[in-house]
């Protein structure tokens, strides 16, 4: 067995310098780096059976799975069972090691792979002393299965185990305690806040505006007694202000429609004798930069509403955070969750609440007025978001 040590600048260059030298068919024992940007040195250490010569001739392979990843993982009898569950992973990884051609990807996707691998190895539970924590193992492909990124399952499960000291004696124990601390993290307004008298909805196409706005006047007139007028900014989508003048009618309510900020200024003028007047406004695209502007002028005014970001639950993770980031401009002071009994997996949720950093003030769950709403329980919230339900 020959074994040799090269140093490089970046990873791509060390193992072309392994494969220069000992051939294709080396194996690379060990990775290390040391310093940071451009003074970082990338350390390999690489072995080669002396019966294995290089190809003679032609152009060298580029280096590939084969020789990358070991065949086999030298494993201790107690540990056994418990790498098993992920051999397949990494039997997934060499496979895709394989089919990269391009050396910059094949850099950026084997830095990938190799956090991917520590990940596993890690959330396994296997620590030095060598014992399993498989509780936790499960925890955390549980979470990851309700649609929760590897970031933040990471760090539930990591503040989950010093909370419990890393003890739990069943699979439960370890998941409410996850849940508490998904709970803790989730905020909704206090009590004691003051509610400001012009309450507007805004968000992108599709998330149940108009729907939730009947909602809300139905719990504020006829839950809380408070007298309420209806507003529509909704002007683009046909028959969007027919819709809510129908609710408005149902309820009892009176109701204006105002495209600009004149008209707006009017409407509020005229209910300003009013607790409480609820605002619908256009969805349309959150690109479209000329409507954002608009609105945003058309909401500055002497009175300062509360405005409330609507996100669907049945939306990505990725749409999720692009709206709340569009619609920032709009200094909202909360969000409210819509459709929440179209949803399969909760776990973006978390990632969302964790980067917008803002309160729940509701969530629907479903279309029927007035009953399918309710205030934002963080003790429900966390249950769906860890269990995929709220027991």
């Amino acid at each position: 067995m020959q074994i040799k040590r090269y140093e490089a600048a970046t990873l791509q260059e060390a193992m072309m310098k392994v494969k220069n030298d000992l051939g294709p068919e080396a194996v690379v024992l060990s990775t290390n780096r040391s310093g940071r940007g451009k003074n970082a040195v990338f350390e390999l250490t690489a072995a080669r059976d002396r019966g294995a010569l290089p190809p003679a001739g032609g152009k060298p392979r580029m280096p590939g799975a084969k020789g990358v990843l070991p065949e086999t993982i030298v494993e201790t009898p107690d540990r056994h069972d418990g790498l098993a569950g992920i051999r397949q992973d990494l039997a997934e990884m060499k496979s895709l090691l394989a089919g990269f051609q391009d050396s910059r990807l094949l850099h950026e996707e084997f830095a990938e792979l190799k956090d991917t691998l520590e990940d596993l190895l890690s959330t396994a539970g296997y620590r030095l002393d060598g014992r399993s924590d498989g509780p936790w193992q499960k925890i955390y492909r549980r979470l990851i299965a309700g649609g929760l990124s590897r970031p933040k399952a990471w760090k539930i499960l990591q503040a989950a185990r010093q909370e419990t000291g890393g003890r739990v004696e069943h699979l439960e124990g370890g998941i409410s305690a996850a849940a508490s601390i998904v709970k803790r993290a989730i905020r909704i307004p206090g009590a004691q806040d003051r509610m400001a008298r012009v309450q507007v909805l805004v968000g992108p196409t599709g998330v149940g505006k108009t729907t939730t706005v009947a909602k809300l006047a139905a719990y504020y007139a006829l839950q809380k007694r408070k007298k309420v007028a209806l507003v529509t900014m909704d002007t683009y989508r046909i028959a969007a202000a027919d819709q809510l003048k129908i609710y408005a009618d149902i309820m009892g309510l009176p109701m204006a429609v105002a495209s600009e900020k004149t008209a707006l200024k009017k409407a509020l003028g005229r209910f300003e004798d009013f607790d409480l007047l609820l605002v619908d406004t256009p969805g349309k695209n959150r690109s479209d930069m000329a409507y954002m502007e608009k609105l945003q002028d058309a909401l500055k005014g002497e009175e300062a509403p509360e405005k409330h970001l609507l996100l669907s639950l049945t939306s990505s993770r990725e749409a999720s955070l692009d709206a709340a980031s569009r619609f920032g401009r709009f200094s909202y002071d909360s969000l409210i969750l819509t459709k929440a009994d179209e949803c399969c997996n909760f776990g973006p949720l978390f990632d969302v609440i964790e980067t917008v950093e803002k309160p729940v003030s509701f969530v629907t769950n479903g279309q029927a007025v007035p009953q399918d709403i309710e205030k934002a329980d963080p003790e429900k919230l966390a249950g769906l978001i860890v269990r995929g339900s709220v027991h």
